[in-house]
């Protein structure tokens, strides 16, 4: 089915209601710094809040900035979500080079920085309206300048922040690509990435905290949680991509050679004996239809029926029908066999020859347990 809901330049967009909480979290923290410029609070108040939503606007570029790109190099984009955390882009490929991903992941602070560019300049002909007079000195006027200023101000945090060089920010998926490309294995780039990401993840709480030693005070409350709160975030992802650069090395020994067990040909009107002859002298192999259907023959079932029957009862009443399998090439190896399997997400595959000739079957549970993942 086609996942329905809003869509964005043609992406499918969903807003986590989580985003309401990251306005109004943002809006508390650029408060006290904006009723230093805008004396009335309540006009403060609708300031920060505008100035939040300005934000979470600014970070939906950010992710159409990804998606367009990743489009731009034939990425298959899923959707683009917006979060507790801000927001991601999911997007798949078959295979994609080292500087495609690089440019993908550079992309979405590349809007940031361009934002914050269009913000200081709107800032700078307000702020020189206001001086000679050309714009009426007001306090909404001050309180738009107060609102664009920042917006540039923290559109450029934003991009820097995810230049950072490590997992599972953009730095960290650019700097991962700029590895690979230079001859870095794959796992190697990732391992190291993420560990970065991990410092990053630590740095974020840490510095506040030593900032507020320094000055003899304690940090502000509500930063501290929300600097958690994201370090939380990051340190997570950051274990995610360690474990995903475990797998790729685990994959280097895959192999369809190794993994695929005999198939025989499935005929619905087939009787259990014929079933049972074309399923291999184990009687454990996969039977498969012209359709793609792949079928396994119930051991329990099966040892139900006595062998003088076997040739009247219909194959069809033992059979467990696994669904259709996707064909994936018999030459692939290593990561590039767990990418292909990963991106047809099917409890069984077939093994395909050059010449389109079905040559055997993968199950998901034979590929999980290659690379320890069933325990």
């Amino acid at each position: 089915m086609t996942p329905t809901g809003p869509r964005i330049a043609g992406f499918r967009l969903r807003v986590a209601p989580a985003t309401i909480l990251t306005v109004i979290v943002m809006a508390a923290i650029v408060y006290p710094a904006l009723a230093r410029s805008v004396q009335d609070s309540s006009l403060a108040i609708a300031t920060a809040v505008l100035l939040a939503l300005v934000m979470v606007l600014c970070v939906l570029i950010h992710e159409l900035a990804h998606a367009l790109t990743a489009r731009a190099f034939g990425g298959d984009v899923q959707e683009i979500a917006l979060t507790l955390w801000g927001g991601h882009t999911t997007y798949r490929w078959g295979t994609i080079r080292p500087v495609a991903s690089m440019l993908i992941s550079l992309s979405g602070p590349a809007a940031n920085i361009v934002l914050a560019l269009l913000f200081s300049g709107a800032a700078s002909l307000l702020r020189e309206g206001l001086h000679s007079g050309q714009v009426v000195v007001s306090p909404f006027a001050v309180a738009a300048l107060a609102l664009i200023a920042y917006a540039s101000i923290l559109n450029w945090a934003l991009a820097l922040f995810n230049l950072l060089p490590g997992l599972p920010m953009d730095g960290g998926r650019a700097v991962e690509s700029l590895l690979t490309a230079l001859g870095t294995p794959a796992w190697t780039a990732t391992t190291v990435t993420a560990w970065v990401g991990r410092v990053v993840a630590v740095a974020i709480v840490v510095i506040p905290l030593l900032r507020g030693l320094v000055a003899g005070q304690m940090p502000d409350l509500l930063v501290m949680i929300w600097a958690l709160l994201i370090a939380s975030f990051l340190f997570r992802g950051a274990g995610e991509a360690l474990r995903e650069s475990r797998l790729l090395r685990r994959s280097q020994g895959l192999s369809t050679e190794a993994l695929m067990e005999p198939v025989g040909p499935w005929e619905p009107a087939a009787s259990l004996e014929t079933a049972l002859a074309a399923a291999g002298p184990q009687r454990k192999g996969l039977l498969v239809g012209a359709d793609g259907t792949v079928v396994l023959l119930d051991p329990d079932a099966v040892a139900s029926v006595p062998p003088q029957q076997r040739g009247s009862v219909p194959a069809s009443v033992v059979a467990l029908s696994l669904g259709t399998a996707p064909a994936i090439r018999a030459d692939l190896s290593g990561p590039d066999l767990l990418e292909a399997m990963v991106a047809a997400d099917a409890a069984v595959f077939l093994v395909q020859r050059s010449d389109g000739r079905i040559i055997g079957a993968i199950r998901a549970t034979s590929v999980n347990t290659a690379l320890g993942l069933d325990h």
